[in-house]
């Protein structure tokens, strides 16, 4: 279709040509020159800004992928200093202890974590020790007794090796290397040497993994133990003073893998060691990628590697270049166009004016020539002449002869029309002519020969300026043939529309321009629309959405002229949907324009009751292959057709084996003739019913089985059995132990010696049971069926009635106990306890107490003696039942933490309990109830105060008399005084009859309190055995090798001998000093010698003393604050120890270059023996940059042999400083705590109260005489 815009006008051929053909043309040619101007201006400029863009992302890239790089660089540092701090971790294990075997190896590389290095990229880490050539033939010696296969030191040339005895994780691949000499390679023995100068772990130069993996480059991160005898020179860097090397393995690739894990698909990596030699190239660049920004140089463990990172994502055209490129182009074309479709609209109009003139001549001479040709009689009335002009025809329509056009009367006119209808012509004519309302009526008449006529009349009036009728012409027509011919197509149109109306399917026609202009009722009410809103109405309105395939099938139908059918998903506009089957066809109508003629047919609940079944069978499929029944489809014959995953696990098959054999096959014998009867019978009914049989396992087992089944056909017609099996073999070991259990609920019924009497709802005797040898005053028989009030007195009945009554209405037990004699006239004492009974009634049991209640008597004597040396001992004694609900708490604990025993019974011991203890202890008190084994753990309990205290609970097994599990009994010690009580004990069990019953010997309670006492010591003797080992070891081994090489060894080695005997001896002496301090601080016997303290004075005589360690681990030692405080009452020797302590692990754990603070300044504390009184005090803190310990270890850090996570890395100590610390400062009324230091590290604070009055006193304190008292 050509665009008018720019149309030239052309002639069609053989056409004449317009003289104006040579001046269009240069118009056209100056319309397409300005818009091609004004194209090319915008693609111009919008080069230049797509250029820009481009470039300001490419450049925001470039920064992007630069900060990756940084980053990236950073994690393999990092990874680096990891590994790093595992081999010094180790390094420090080495050197604290010469000796240090498989067993603590492995137990130390558990706790450092060794994990979380190997995540990341480590091989793993080994250490090996200094072996002479004289030693050689013993270390493998002793290696093939550790790993129980032989090792030889490879590489072992010459007079010192170092070949690798323990390694982690325990794989393969490192298990192999055991034996290897890690100095054997010049990269090992430079690396050693380059650790030795630099006092840190060394990377070594990378080498081949091993001669199958050339291309798989890994290093040793080396961290050698030097020899504390050898005094170290500066420059000295011999494997003389090495006693072990410690190396962690470093695969390059996985190390760079780790940290590339979640950017492989952006990034690849080329890594150079450019003093590597042959290996200089670690890891190879990627071919046809670019390098990202300029190469990172990493300096790790004392090693220079270049790092280049190659970009992956190959850089194209920017996004926003490309879419700038693409959106100015098209802005540019379109305004080319527009410029040129207005210039050519403004030709054309003026062309156009020129045209109208000589246009409108013509028009005036075919509209004459039209009107002589027509069939229309035309009429013209004047009003200046009051004349009415006829043409031919219009003479011919009014008066029915033929005559010559002329002027006639209008009163002639009129004659001819009957009178009604001349005042319906004279009405409109005045309404058109008043009113100017359209002239268009038709008139009824009767013609010559009696037939009716209908005329047809119609006209326009031409007014002038003023608004006067100048003239008034129009047309009349005889149109009753027509009229004639409309009711005969109405007619039919009624009838037709009638049927397509109660058509009951919807039918629609519609244009090709997708409106539709016919309904039926049917359609209404699918589409859910009236017939006004449907008719003219697009199918985009009312099928929202959907009109674009519509269109398609209706261009087709249309084109192609066949019928054609279609399914399709429809939503209505009110949101209906469903399934349809569109039916179209294409037509003309009356104007010749095609319409398309459209059937739906609705098969919504069709495709729903197909998808409904769709989805019953895979449900039904689903059921099969997941049901924990078994199920198989067999056929008449008795062959498998299918089965499912539960009757191949039933039977111990394969399902695919299942498939074609026989049921008999599986199954039994015996079961044989059964199964045909059932067959038979499912033919007949339809149905199997449910019986027992067994199937046959391959390894000869049976297995019994309930089966069911069903009569089904296939898809071929023929009869089958779906069988569905359900496995029996835990019902009937259920049934068995049920009759068993029968049995001896029997036996043990028959064995109580209780006596057992029923009675019904209206209290009549109905049934007695007792055993042999029991007498009766009243025989049971006689009294079988008569009511209660005449078996016993009647005083006797009004006691009991209320009570029998009163357990049947609440449905609970009474237990009572009575006084009676018996059939030889004795005194005998009973317990009666009363149930009801689910059918009505109650059941009474009689048990005779007499012995009982003289036991009772005997064991609340000794009872009371338990209870007595109970109240006495200073430890937290307690009693629970089986369930450990708490029955006795001693005075102790009372004490301890403020609880009667009514608050303490049953579990009420748990609310004293420091919430982040609760779950735990629950936890653990509920597993030992469930399995009945002792248990121990440490707990926090709550003091009156509101303080906690740390209790050490230990809970032993409890027996009754015939052995039987009564319960827990145990004590609880106070393992720290840092932390004050928390926790409540347990409440007392439901029945405080039974606990005299349970009570055991006083001797058996004074042997558990003796074995839990026993057990306390052996833990503190293993404590103290393994910090007392290592020295002991080192002192004996030293003092033997000096005596055998006395003779033979030079004295200088002889003297390193001797020095190593001393440094252990000192630090067995120190670890003793420590356990004698502590043991007397919590004693209360150590001697305080107080007196008036400048704290600050302390601390200066301190810090003098580690100036020369400071100097020696670069650690800067200061005060922070030094503000003037008030003196303190305090012992000078222990409050320097305190100092002492503190700065020394301060020192320990700062880093190199690290800073240690101190300082002192006033403060408030809250006194412990106070009531919670804040009184004056003076604060002193040391903090240091160290690793800090986490919040939750800053408690246990006081505990003896206790050490943080993070400082527990071979620096040595044995975990009591802080322990003393803490019983000093809390002898001195102080508090001592830790907390996090500003800028990272750990700082701990001492508050010494200043109301203390200046004297020599004890450290006994007077709330141990308040716990007497």
């Amino acid at each position: 279709m050509a665009n008018p815009g720019l149309s030239t006008d052309m002639p069609p051929s053989g056409g004449v040509i317009d003289p104006r053909t040579p001046i269009r043309s240069r118009l056209f040619n100056t319309v397409v020159l300005v818009g091609c101007a004004v194209g090319v201006l915008g693609l111009l400029t919008t080069a230049a800004i797509s250029h820009w863009l481009g470039q300001m992302e490419q450049a925001h890239r470039a920064r992007v992928m630069a900060e990756d790089v940084h980053h990236l660089a950073d994690m393999l540092r990092s990874r680096m200093r990891d590994y790093e701090g595992e081999a010094k971790a180790m390094a420090g294990l080495f050197s604290a202890s010469d000796q240090v075997s498989y067993d603590e190896w492995l137990r130390f590389v558990g706790i450092a974590g060794i994990d979380k290095i190997t995540a990341r990229g480590a091989l793993g880490i080994v250490f090996a020790p200094r072996v002479e050539r004289h030693q050689r033939a013993e270390w493998e010696a002793n290696i093939q007794a550790l790993y129980g296969r032989p090792a030889q030191i490879s590489g072992f040339d010459h007079g010192l090796s170092f070949p690798i005895q323990y390694f982690s994780p325990d794989v393969s691949r490192l298990g192999g290397l055991v034996g290897s000499n890690l100095i054997e390679t010049p990269a090992g023995r430079d690396a050693v040497l380059h650790a030795l100068a630099v006092d840190g772990p060394v990377l070594s130069a990378p080498f081949a993994a091993g001669p199958g993996a050339p291309d798989a480059l890994v290093a040793l991160l080396v961290m050698p133990i030097e020899s504390h005898g050898i005094p170290r020179a500066v420059g000295f860097n011999s494997l003389e003073k090495v006693n072990g090397i410690v190396a962690v393995g470093v695969r390059y690739q996985e190390w760079i893998d780790s940290v590339l894990a979640g950017w492989k698909d952006r990034y690849r990596v080329e890594l150079v060691d450019p003093s590597a030699g042959r290996y200089r190239r670690v890891i190879a660049a990627p071919d046809h990628l670019a390098p990202v920004g300029a190469g990172q140089t990493l300096v790790l463990a004392g090693r220079r590697l270049q790092l280049r990172f190659y970009d992956v994502v190959k850089a194209g055209t920017p996004l926003v270049e490309t879419a700038t490129r693409a959106a100015g182009s098209l802005l540019s074309v379109m305004l080319a166009w527009l410029t040129m479709v207005q210039l050519a609209g403004r030709f054309r109009a003026e062309d156009a004016a020129q045209r109208i003139g000589s246009e409108l001549a013509e028009s005036e001479r075919r509209f004459a020539l039209a009107l002589s040709a027509t069939s229309d009689g035309i009429w013209e009335w004047q009003t200046a002449g009051g004349r009415l002009f006829l043409s031919a025809r219009g003479y011919d329509i009014v008066f029915g002869r033929e005559a010559a056009a002329g002027y006639v009367s209008l009163r002639a006119v009129l004659r001819q029309l009957p009178g009604t209808e001349r005042s319906v012509l004279i009405s409109a004519v005045r309404a058109h002519l008043k009113q100017r309302a359209p002239l268009d009526v038709e008139l009824v008449r009767t013609d010559a020969r009696g037939h009716p006529q209908t005329l047809r009349v119609r006209g326009q009036a031409q007014w002038d300026e003023l608004g006067y009728v100048d003239r008034l012409a129009g047309a009349v027509t005889e149109i009753t043939a027509l009229r004639e011919r409309e009711r005969d197509l109405e007619r039919t149109q009624c009838f037709y529309a009638r049927v397509l109306e109660v058509f009951p399917y919807p039918l629609l026609i519609k244009t090709r321009e997708q409106r539709y202009i016919f309904a039926n009722q049917a359609a209404c009410d699918f589409i859910g629309a009236s017939r006004e809103a449907l008719l003219n109405g697009e199918v985009g309105d009312l099928l929202p959405g959907q009109m674009a395939p519509h269109r398609v099938h209706d261009d087709e139908v249309i084109g192609s002229g066949l019928a054609v059918s279609h399914e399709f998903h429809v939503r209505t506009h009110d949101g209906r949907e469903g399934d349809v089957i569109i039916s179209k066809a294409a037509f003309t109508d009356p104007d010749g324009e095609p319409v398309v003629v459209v059937v739906i047919s609705n098969v919504t609940a069709l495709r729903r009751a197909e998808e409904a079944l769709r989805h019953s069978l895979a449900e039904l499929d689903g059921l099969f292959r997941n049901s924990s029944l078994g199920m198989a489809m067999i056929s008449k014959a008795g062959q498998i057709r299918r089965v499912n995953a539960a009757f191949a696990r039933i039977v111990g098959r394969d399902e695919n084996d299942l498939v074609g054999r026989f049921y008999r096959e599986l199954t039994p014998a015996r079961f044989h003739k059964l199964d045909r009867e059932k067959t038979v019978d499912a033919l007949c009914s339809g149905h199997v019913s449910a019986y027992e049989r067994a199937f046959f396992r391959p390894d000869g087992s049976e297995v019994p089985v309930v089966l069911t089944g069903a009569l089904v056909h296939d898809d071929d017609g023929e009869q089958g059995l779906w069988t569905v099996v359900e496995d029996i073999s835990e019902r009937k070991r259920a049934e068995a132990a049920l009759r068993r259990m029968n049995a001896t609920n029997k036996s043990m019924l028959d064995a109580v010696p209780d006596i057992m009497i029923q009675f019904d709802e209206a209290l009549h005797f109905t049934a007695f049971r007792a055993s042999e040898g029991e007498s009766m005053r009243i025989d049971p028989a006689r009294v079988l069926g008569k009511p209660l009030s005449r078996i016993i007195s009647r005083q006797r009945f009004e006691k009991v009635a209320p009570v029998f009554h009163e357990v049947m209405a609440e449905r609970r037990m009474r237990v009572v106990e009575y006084s009676a004699r018996n059939a030889r006239g004795e005194m005998q004492h009973y317990e009666a306890r009363i149930a009801p009974v689910a059918t009505g009634g109650v059941l009474v049991l009689l048990r005779d107490i007499t012995e009982r209640q003289q036991r009772e008597a005997a064991l609340r004597e000794s009872e009371s003696r338990f209870r007595l040396m109970a109240d006495a001992a200073p430890a937290f004694i307690w009693v629970a039942d089986e369930v450990m609900m708490i029955t006795y708490v001693n005075r102790y604990g009372r004490e301890l933490t403020g609880l009667g025993l009514d608050r303490l019974r049953g579990t009420g011991w748990l609310g004293s309990l420091h919430p982040d203890d609760h779950d735990r202890v629950a936890e653990t008190v509920r597993a030992a109830c469930e399995q009945r084994t002792p248990f121990e753990f440490e707990c926090r309990v709550r003091r009156p105060d509101g303080s906690y205290v740390w209790l050490m609970l230990v809970g032993a097994l409890r027996h009754g008399e015939q052995g039987e599990f009564a319960g827990f009994i145990g004590c609880g010690t106070d393992v720290t005084e840092v932390h004050h009580a928390h926790r409540e004990l347990r409440r007392h069990r439901d029945h405080l009859a039974e606990l005299v019953a349970e009570q055991t010997a006083d001797l058996m309670q004074a042997k558990e309190a003796a074995e839990r006492a026993s057990d306390a010591k052996t833990l503190f003797l293993t404590n103290m055995s393994h910090e007392l080992r290592s020295p002991m070891h080192a002192v004996l081994s030293y003092a033997r090798l000096g005596e055998d090489k006395s003779g033979s060894a030079d004295p200088e080695r002889i003297r390193g001998y001797f020095q190593r005997i001393r440094t252990s001896g000192d630090r067995l002496l120190a670890l003793l000093n420590d356990l004698l301090d502590l043991s007397r601080l919590e004693a209360r016997k150590m001697t305080l010698e107080r007196q008036p303290l400048a704290l600050h004075e302390v601390v200066d005589e301190v810090m003098h003393e580690f100036e020369a360690l400071c100097v020696a681990r670069r650690v800067r030692l200061g005060w922070l604050t030094d503000t003037p405080v008030p003196r303190v009452a305090a012992d000078p020797v222990r409050m320097g120890q305190v100092v002492r302590n503190l700065i020394a692990n301060a020192v320990k754990f700062s880093p190199v270059g690290g800073a240690v603070s101190v300082a002192i300044e006033p403060g408030t504390m809250v006194r412990p023996d106070g009531a919670g009184r804040a009184v004056d005090a003076v604060c002193l803190s040391v903090s240091d940059q160290g690793p800090g310990i986490p919040a939750d270890e800053r408690q246990v850090v006081f505990d003896k042999f206790v050490q943080s996570s993070k400082t527990r890395t071979g620096a040595g100590g044995t975990g009591l400083g802080l322990a003393i610390c803490k019983e000093i400062v809390e002898a001195h009324g102080g508090s001592i705590h830790a907390q996090d230091a500003d800028g990272g590290g750990a700082c701990f604070v001492v508050k010494l109260p200043l109301d203390r009055v200046p004297q020599t006193t004890r450290a006994r304190e007077e709330q141990e005489e308040g716990k007497d008292g």
